[in-house]
Formats: structure tokens, C-alpha cells, sequence
């Protein structure tokens, strides 16, 4: 627990100095005592998402070892002294936050920290990560981006982002054993942001941001959807993006929150919130691309005559899908994997467009029906499909959906009302419209696409959440302030008690007071592929930290381009099948 300790503590420095950068930046003509700085949590996930824009661009060249550490380390130094005053009284204003919070809210988060740093000890957990996150994540710790590096596993296809960061932030970057604790950091920094609600003032007409808040940290704070402590210590990509929709819902700018914390009239620092975390959920996980809609609906809105703001919006979006767009190429010979339409490109390295489409095939065939075979999943019409996907949902999921039902059927009659009798609920309606048009759109997107709940929490939570909002903003203020936020702070510090109990009966604590359990560690077997020597597990598939390069996966095509690794992969093979699978029936190509 105390190297966790450690990386957290290196993480959330690194990344507050890089978003005090930004908000710097964007506020370099003003007084630093001037403006209000946005929340510690805010800044340190804006810092993670600017400075994983940039070590993108790097690790196209080089690889993210101690060397990137050094240079991010010294660049942060040097913001740090040539903006002394500004970050001082972005210090005391910090302190003096936390300093401020009341006995029951500190109560709440110490548990929570407590419990977090507990899971984020355990060995990684999603399976995923053992197939080929892992993998994907060593290949950027030891080698700039690597030409066909899909042919070898097409999974390695996948070029997340959240690779990116995570190869940065693991201490095996370093030189030392390999760690996974990123996903624990930043679902404290969103924990700790949903919980400042409980400590939010201000007249009973501008707290519904707060409310919508204090539901987020109820539904996620607590895991009540069991999707986050499972996984805390493993690199999986389906977490975060579900921790930075519910943000952006919150940080849309409504007018009548012009008290709420970075909010105005006009969404000012907030638009540029909005704007990263964005496109740093969509770099994590294409399946959020709707959530792009909501800083261009800002332009639109607020914008469209600032050609300044525009030009900056259009330079963050090149600076940070640029090189997404490179390594893609790089890896997949495809702008973006797995798309085979988009076959614009005839480099040696590139991923046979057959393969491609295998691959986007399964991730839609699994979605609807796991284990079966892609090819007589994807031939079955909605009818078919849906009864055999529905009596695969968990109690959970399926309350969920029943609920989003019945809170539409609600809303509607709701606003029905609100409309004809002119009330004040008409209000919210209309000024939430976009983001009720959005996430409806979003979750229609997810369900014909690929229904795998891990891809759609994060915009059916959100919509949960909106739903709940006209309800909500007729309980008066005070009332909520006084009797709800408490009820829930209560009722918090019970739930997570009774977690952490159960935690520390199932688990010897002693075991990882210093370090956290080791990556899971597989019997090894060695193949010969056109001269090429790659490690497979002798049974499954998923070859977690073993030496690269490690694949489950054969393909009696696959060449090397050079003499080495770093040259990359080919895959030259006319046969009818050149794909042999070791040991393992899970997903074989069909070609």
C-alpha cells in the first residue's frame, strides 16, 4: 500500500502542476488572484488528459521510459518557478478547501481512499487486461509505436489512449515490477469532486448541479453497480470514460447555476473542461464518440462569432486526434482500428482488411451473444437476438433499463404537463434538451452497435441521473441540504464501513502493507512463425506481463519487416486459413 501510496502521490502532482498549466494558459492575461481556480480534482483530471495529448505524440518516436519521465518532471519544475505566485495561491486555496470540510464528508472520503487503496493492491482482475491490455502496455514501455504491431495480435489493434498514460504512469516504465493503480487514482479524484457537493452553499435555487452530483457519488462513489473496485488495479479502458460523461453532464453550463463552482453565464474554463475530457473519453474508448456533440453544441451556442475559441477548440482537437490518428496507422495501417471502411492506406504492415473485420464482427457478435459463433450471431434478426441478450442481463442491468423505461414514460408526462401549465419545470426541460437529446442518441448508438453494458454505463447512468433531475429540483433546497445530503452522507459511511470490513475479513492485509500483489504469472511456450520467436500461454489466452512478444494467437503469415522487433510486422499468407490458434477455441478466424 505505501508504493501505491507513492505512485498516487507522484501521479497527482505531475498531473495538478500540467492542468494549473492549462488553466494558466488559458488566463495568462489576468491576475492569477483574479480568477477562481477550478476544483483540485477538476485540475488533476484535465492535467492527466493534456499530458496523455502529449506523450501520445512521444511514444510514436520513442518509448515512455525513465527518460519521458525526466523530461515531464523538469517541464513541470520549470512551470512550477517561472509561476510561483499562481501556484502558491492555488496551494493555500486547496488547503484551505479541505481544511473546510465537515467531519462527516472527511469521514466518507478517508474510507473510501482507504478501501480504494486496498482493491488497488490486488492483482488485476479484468480479463481483458490479461489478453492484451497488459501486452499492449509493455510494447509502449520498451518500443516506440511499432509498424503492424496488430498482425501479431489483432487486439494490439486497439490503440487506447489509456495505454498511453498507463504505460507512463507504471513504475515498470521505470525499471521496477509491473503495477496498475491509474484507474484508482482518477475514480478518487472523481469521488473526491462528486463528494465537494456535500459541502456546496449557496441559495436553494442554484444547488441542482449539486444534487445531480450527489446522486453521481451515491450510483459510483459507492459501486453500487459493482464496475469499479473489481477492477481498480487492473489498466482496463471501460472505467474512466464512465467517470467523465456523468463530469461533463455536470459541467454543462445551465444558467441558474451561475454559482456553481466554475460555471457562469457563459461556460468560460468550463468549455474547455467539457472539450477535454471529451475527447480524452473518446481516445480511451471510441464507443463515447456522441459525447463529442457536447463541446460542438457549445461552440454553436455560445461560440460561433469567437473565431479565437474556435481556432483553439480546432488546435486541441488536431493536437490530440493527430496523433491518435498516426499510431493507428502506424500499428493497423488504418486511420481508426477497427474500421475496415476505412482501408485508405497500402503499407507492408498493414492488417489484412479480412482480419479487420473479424475482429470488428466479434466485438458486435459478443456484445449480443457471448461464446456463440460471430458469424451466426450477426445473421440473426432483432427478434432472434434480443430474447437470448436479455436473459443474459444481470438483476442489475435489467432494473436499470426497466427504470430508464419507467422515467421516461414519467418525463414525458412530466413535461406534457409542465407545458401546458407554463410551470418553472419547463425550464430545466428546455435548457437540458441537448443533453437529454444526446444521451438518448448515445444510448440508441450503444445498444445497435455493441449492447456490452462495460460500453454504455457511462451515458445510461447519465441519463438515469437527468431523469431524476426535474424530481429532484422540486425538493426545496434547504430540505435537501439539511435532511438528504446527510441521510446519504450516513447511509455512506455505513455502506462503505460494512465494504471495508468485508474487505479486511477476506483479504491478509499484511500481505501488501509495502507492495501490492505481483501481476499473475502463466506457463510459457515458444513458437516459430517464419523465423519469428513468440511466447503463447501453455493454456487460455491471455499472457499478462510475460516477455514480449507474447500472442495466444498464430498467424503462419506473419513475417518480420527488419531484422529486429522494432522494424514490425507483415502479414503475408494466400493460403485459405493461415491463422492457428495454440491450445485455445475461444475466437477462431474465419476467413
Amino acid at each position: 500500500m505505501l508504493f501505491v501510496i507513492g505512485q498516487w502521490l507522484y501521479s497527482g502532482i505531475i498531473c495538478s502542476l500540467v492542468g494549473l498549466g492549462g488553466v494558466r494558459l488559458l488566463t495568462w492575461r489576468r491576475n492569477p488572484v483574479d480568477f477562481a481556480i477550478p476544483s483540485l480534482p477538476l485540475v488533476g483530471l484535465a492535467g492527466l488528459a493534456v499530458l496523455s495529448f502529449a506523450l501520445q505524440f512521444l511514444s510514436i518516436c520513442i518509448s515512455l521510459d525513465i527518460v519521458v519521465h525526466l523530461l515531464v518532471v523538469v517541464g513541470c519544475l520549470v512551470f512550477a518557478i517561472t509561476n510561483f505566485e499562481f501556484v502558491r495561491q492555488a496551494g493555500r486555496h486547496y488547503v484551505q478547501q479541505l481544511l473546510a470540510i465537515s467531519r462527516l464528508t472527511f469521514l466518507l472520503l478517508f474510507l473510501t481512499f482507504i478501501i480504494v487503496l486496498i482493491r488497488a493492491t490486488d492483482p488485476p482482475a479484468s480479463y481483458d487486461s490479461g489478453l492484451y491490455h497488459i501486452q499492449a502496455i509493455k510494447w509502449i514501455e520498451h518500443y516506440p509505436a511499432i509498424p503492424g504491431l496488430g498482425n501479431l495480435h489483432g487486439r494490439f489493434g486497439f490503440d487506447s489512449l489509456w495505454f498511453v498514460v498507463t504505460a507512463f504512469f507504471g513504475p515498470s516504465s521505470v525499471g521496477l515490477a509491473s503495477s496498475y493503480t491509474l484507474n484508482g487514482f482518477v475514480f478518487l479524484l472523481v469521488v473526491t469532486w462528486f463528494l465537494g457537493a456535500f459541502e456546496g452553499r449557496g441559495s436553494p435555487h442554484t444547488n441542482l448541479t449539486r444534487k445531480a452530483r450527489v446522486l453521481f457519488f451515491s450510483i459510483l462513489g459507492l459501486d453500487v453497480i459493482g464496475n469499479f473496485y473489481p477492477v481498480l488495479s487492473s489498466p482496463s479502458t471501460d472505467q474512466t470514460p464512465m467517470l467523465l460523461i456523468p463530469i461533463i453532464l455536470i459541467l454543462f453550463p445551465v444558467s441558474e447555476e451561475k454559482q456553481d463552482e466554475v460555471d457562469s453565464q457563459k461556460p468560460g474554463l468550463n468549455f474547455w473542461l467539457i472539450l477535454i475530457f471529451s475527447v480524452f473519453s473518446v481516445l480511451i474508448k471510441l464507443s463515447t464518440a456522441p459525447i463529442l456533440l457536447a463541446p460542438l453544441f457549445l461552440l454553436v451556442r455560445y461560440y460561433r462569432r469567437d473565431y479565437r475559441r474556435i481556432l483553439g477548440a480546432g488546435l486541441v482537437f488536431v493536437c490530440a486526434f493527430g496523433p491518435f490518428v498516426m499510431r493507428n496507422i502506424i500499428i493497423s495501417g488504418y486511420p481508426v482500428y477497427p474500421i475496415p471502411g476505412l482501408d485508405l492506406f497500402n503499407f507492408d504492415w498493414k492488417i489484412p482488411q479480412s482480419l479487420v473485420m473479424n475482429e470488428k464482427n466479434w466485438i458486435e457478435s459478443w456484445a449480443r451473444i457471448p461464446g456463440r459463433d460471430q458469424a451466426e450471431v450477426l445473421k440473426l434478426s432483432f427478434s432472434n437476438w434480443f430474447p437470448t441478450w436479455w436473459a443474459n442481463q444481470s438483476s442489475l442491468n435489467v432494473s436499470l433499463l426497466v427504470g430508464l423505461l419507467g422515467l421516461t414514460v414519467a418525463n414525458l408526462g412530466y413535461f406534457i404537463y409542465a407545458w401546458r401549465k407554463k410551470t418553472a419545470i419547463l425550464n430545466l426541460y428546455l435548457k437540458f434538451g441537448f443533453f437529454y437529446a444526446l444521451l438518448y442518441l448515445a444510448s440508441v448508438y450503444w445498444f445497435l452497435s455493441a449492447p456490452d453494458f462495460r460500453f454504455g454505463y457511462g451515458f445510461l447512468l447519465s441519463l438515469l441521473v437527468l431523469l431524476l433531475l426535474p424530481f429532484l429540483k422540486s425538493i426545496p433546497g434547504q430540505f435537501f441540504k439539511i435532511k438528504v445530503k446527510k441521510s446519504i452522507l450516513v447511509a455512506g459511511i455505513c455502506w462503505q464501513f460494512l465494504v471495508l470490513c468485508q474487505v479486511f475479513v477476506s483479504k491478509p492485509i499484511q500481505d501488501v502493507l509495502v507492495l501490492p500483489y505481483p501481476v499473475p504469472v502463466v506457463s510459457l511456450k515458444t513458437n516459430s512463425v517464419q523465423g519469428i520467436t513468440i511466447y503463447s500461454p501453455v493454456s487460455g489466452d491471455q499472457c499478462w506481463d510475460s516477455p514480449l512478444p507474447c500472442s495466444p494467437y498464430l498467424n503462419a503469415g506473419l513475417g518480420l519487416r527488419g531484422s529486429d522487433l522494432k522494424s514490425g510486422f507483415t502479414y503475408n499468407c494466400q493460403a485459405p486459413n493461415c491463422f492457428t490458434n495454440p491450445g485455445l477455441k475461444l475466437r477462431p478466424l474465419k476467413e
